[in-house]
């Protein structure tokens, strides 16, 4: 993997960022632009569906299975080899950045429904390759993220404010040493996996350390989707999470039920996951090269950590279309006890017309803060319904 131009140093694109998620554009064998979410936690490029796409050419497929996080059983997949993936300049089309000889998978069934989850079309994760072909370089807040020559990337005055902290490579996936807090005076050291793929703050694995527990004040999660089914667990505050020099006070944190994470996390080579809702806090260089991890704080850095209050999640069944659904509520939860059930139609939320809306902007109504109200009117079968809850902090 390597510039078009050998004369470039570096390059940099655009990104969008939904739900924490940073997502490029790319181009497999001459196809048309798809999007992909860039996935530190992953060693593979998975092509996870290809609605939107016209046609992709795919080289010398097999069926393989594949393992991951989740409750069910493993899924299966297309191998494909030495195909050529191509990111284009922002201003010089030609260019940009290619491989020619890059391995994909194609799911058999789009486990991970980031297309209905993040409201726009995705079509699949990249990982491992990026980061390993180069130095990169995210600024959250300008959304874009540079890609540097590893030969040639030197650590000009403008990196001298950020900390250095020490990485390791194990498996093409990358951990750093961090510490947890959940009680006064009692420091837990974690290796956590850097995961640019999860939109939460972090997860913790408790039975990879008997000092680590589960918060007494916890509420039941859907965590995400891996390649073996939901991620189920619950949610809870902890007193602090460090990260270098850098402290984060009641963090929310994930708790995976174990056998969510199991299969995975057998061999203790890692307490837990590192993700988007801390790293989006900094400007972020992350160099597989030379093993360390470059942190900035940004604008972002005193954002509270928040999480749904409402006990409904929500979701864009048609990417095209302006139709938000309910696909849980969580028992007793605000949106329960008012009588939101699953599957409701989102028609108007806090006098806001859903054609006027985007996923982000529900999930950031429902992200409110403690006693706000929401006010809905959806459609259960044809008929309007109107609720009135108010979000409610249980953590």
């Amino acid at each position: 993997m390597n510039f078009t131009n050998p004369d470039e140093s570096s390059i940099t694109i655009p990104f969008r960022i939904s739900q924490n998620l940073i997502i490029i554009t790319i181009s497999i064998n001459g196809s048309g632009p798809m999007n992909f979410v860039l996935d530190t936690g992953i060693s593979k490029t998975i092509i996870t569906e290809l609605t939107g796409v016209d046609s992709v050419h795919l080289n010398y497929t097999h069926e393989v299975t594949l393992a991951g996080l989740g409750d069910g059983e493993p899924g299966t997949a297309y191998a494909s080899t030495a195909n050529e993936i191509f990111i284009p300049h922002p201003s010089r089309g030609a260019e940009g950045i290619k491989d020619i000889g890059h391995d994909i998978y194609l799911l058999s069934k789009d486990h991970f429904s980031l297309s209905k989850q993040l409201g726009i079309q995705i079509n699949g994760l990249i990982g491992f390759d990026f980061f390993n072909a180069f130095i990169i370089e995210v600024n959250y807040n300008r959304k874009e993220i540079t890609f540097h020559r590893p030969e040639t990337f030197v650590k000009t005055r403008r990196f001298r404010k950020y900390q250095e902290i020490p990485i390791e490579i194990i498996g093409n996936k990358s951990f750093i040493e961090a510490t947890v807090i959940q009680k006064e005076n009692s420091p837990v050291p974690v290796k956590l996996m850097i995961d640019t793929g999860a939109s939460l703050a972090a997860w913790l694995a408790v039975f990879t350390n008997q000092q680590l527990s589960i918060p007494e004040k916890t509420i039941p999660a859907l965590l995400g989707q891996g390649l073996s089914g939901p991620i189920s667990g619950k949610n809870g505050r902890i007193m602090t999470l460090k990260v270098g020099d850098f402290e984060f006070n009641n963090p929310v944190v994930s708790f995976p039920d174990s056998s969510s994470v199991y299969g995975i996390m057998e061999k203790k080579l890692r307490n837990g996951s590192l993700g988007n809702d801390i790293l989006r806090r900094f400007n972020i260089v992350i160099n597989y090269h030379d093993k360390v991890l470059l942190l900035k704080p940004n604008s972002d850095y005193t954002d509270p950590f928040s999480y749904n209050l409402s006990g409904m999640e929500v979701e864009k069944p048609f990417v095209n279309l302006p139709v938000y659904t309910v696909f849980e509520v969580t028992k007793d939860s605000p949106a329960d006890l008012a009588g939101v059930k699953i599957n409701d139609q989102i028609d108007i939320i806090n006098h806001l017309n859903s054609s006027t809306l985007t996923l982000d902007g529900i999930n950031s109504i429902l992200h409110g803060y403690n006693g706000k109200s929401v006010r809905l009117k959806v459609l259960r079968n044809g008929k309007a319904q109107r609720f009135r809850f108010k979000l409610h902090t249980s953590i």
